[in-house]
């Protein structure tokens, strides 16, 4: 049986009559009785009993309806479903972001994304550079936001788009730095009180590493760990300007204006594995929004 036949039958039921039905379907009332018939040989049993001005279902036709209606009813939100793919309306989108990148940059595209594409399955899966570029090889995610430093010279990437990050020493309003007009490098590592490190993989990295005195190695913290003391008053650190510009709009947090090292900033990258398969209008649709929202932060 096909789609036609389904139709056929449920339109039937619906308008009392082959012939009214036949004019809902815009098709002849021959069309639709040879329909009718290639259903009922198919099912080998009668599903109207002949005669009289209005169609009555036989017993099979009257258990036959609910299955019948059922099944139209998947098909027409199947098609819904393809064509709301094709528009970007349906699907899924994975992601795997750097930890800074998903409490920053991600959340205002995450927002507009889940408004304008309430249907779309997104997953976002946090972790480091290396870690995300092996899932997009192994197709556990379709995008990837990483540091730029991992994706030189790696096979299987494709760069959908490159940008940088501005990087901010902050404090709390009450630490001791916030009443400065300039500070050091180094000023910000000794007073911070405590210095909480990271590394954003940046050639900036080799000209702070050497103040602090201390291996990056051991003494990395998360980001969101690290936002989260300096809010609370304890220390000072270098964040990026998309995790901490709301605090520092509502003075919940102090930039630092650093004299030694004033335009620091992380480069980051959009990639894809580099299989030459067009995108779905889905992900692009993501990936438009993302592009939008790093030039309003004048990223590029």
């Amino acid at each position: 049986m096909d789609q036609q036949q389904l139709i056929t039958f449920e339109a039937i039921v619906r308008e009392g009559s082959f012939s009214r039905a036949a004019l809902v379907l815009e098709v002849s009332q021959a069309a639709i009785s040879g329909r009718i018939q290639a259903l009922e040989r198919e099912l080998g049993t009668p599903l109207f009993l002949r005669g009289g001005r209005r169609v009555t279902l036989t017993e099979a036709g009257e258990t036959f309806l609910p299955y019948a209606r059922r099944a139209v009813a998947v098909l027409a939100e199947g098609a819904e479903a393809a064509s709301g793919a094709r528009k970007g309306q349906h699907g899924r989108v994975t992601i795997g972001a750097v930890d800074s990148i998903s409490d920053g940059l991600l959340v205002p595209v995450v927002a507009r994304y889940r408004a304008t594409h309430p249907s779309v399955r997104l997953s976002v899966r946090t972790g480091h550079t290396p870690q995300i570029l092996r899932e997009l090889a192994d197709g556990i995610v379709r995008l990837g936001l990483v540091t730029w430093g991992y994706v030189t010279g790696t096979v299987g990437v494709e760069v959908l788009a490159r940008f940088r990050e501005p990087l901010v020493a902050v404090v709390a309003p009450a630490h001791p730095l916030a009443r400065r007009a300039t500070v050091t490098v180094a000023e910000v590592v000794e007073g911070g009180q405590p210095y909480h490190e990271t590394v954003w993989g940046t050639s900036d990295d080799a000209r702070i590493a050497p103040t602090s005195g201390r291996g990056w190695d051991e003494h990395e913290l998360p980001h969101a760990l690290m936002h989260q003391l300096i809010l609370r008053g304890s220390g000072s650190g270098f964040l990026p300007v998309t995790l901490v510009s709301d605090d520092l709009a509502a003075g919940r947090l102090i930039a630092l204006p650093i004299s030694d090292l004033p335009h620091l900033t992380r480069e980051l990258a959009l990639v894809r594995h580099a299989d030459g398969s067009a995108l779905p209008t889905a992900v692009t649709d993501f990936v438009d929004l993302l592009l939008q929202e790093t030039a309003r932060m004048r990223m590029g």
